[in-house]
């Protein structure tokens, strides 16, 4: 079994909190983090994007920074069950839950660790609260005011290409 750290969100879009997040978690345990991205099933200014331009994303992020990205699984849920039994189903245990403050206390109501342990095997998750770098709200509102300089800070470099994407897709969702 292969050991992971785990991420779950809608990623609107995935920017360099999320990725220093990812650092991070790494850093102290030398184990690459798998994605669970959270399907958009609405639109709104909060999640303007696509499921596509997400996925084409985090694709680049993944294939761009090695081993720090292990996998990318799609869901609808972040249900801690379903997480463990999609990662075991692939020969993974989970060691941390990345989460901000705004989530971690959701999660963990959310996790039953006698039920993980009897069901798969291993400890469940420890929950991990993530440092708040920068938020999706700026990058949304720098592609908003059309700010390239300010989307350049927030955002991994070898997304940068996609800011023509992200911009008409939020203004779409602006009009």
């Amino acid at each position: 079994m292969e050991y992971v750290n785990i991420f779950s969100g809608r990623f609107e879009p995935f920017h360099c909190g999320h990725l220093n997040a990812c650092i991070d978690a790494q850093d102290i345990n030398l184990c690459p983090t798998v994605i669970f991205y959270i399907s958009n099933e609405k639109f709104d200014f909060e999640h303007p994007f696509t499921n596509e331009l997400i996925e084409k994303e985090l694709n680049i992020i993944k294939d761009s920074y090695g081993g720090l990205i292990r996998d990318i699984i799609w869901i609808r849920r972040p249900m801690p069950n379903l997480l463990c039994r999609l990662l075991h189903e692939r020969g993974m245990v989970p060691k941390l839950w990345l989460a901000g403050s705004d989530r971690i206390e959701s999660y963990r109501k959310l996790i039953q660790g006698d039920k993980i342990r009897s069901e798969f095997g291993f400890e469940p998750p420890e929950l991990f609260e993530t440092k708040r770098y920068c938020s999706a709200t700026d990058v949304r509102n720098a592609l908003l005011a059309n700010d390239w300089k300010n989307y350049l800070t927030r955002m991994p470099e070898c997304t940068h290409d996609l800011y023509d994407e992200f911009r008409e897709q939020i203004l779409k969702i602006n009009k």
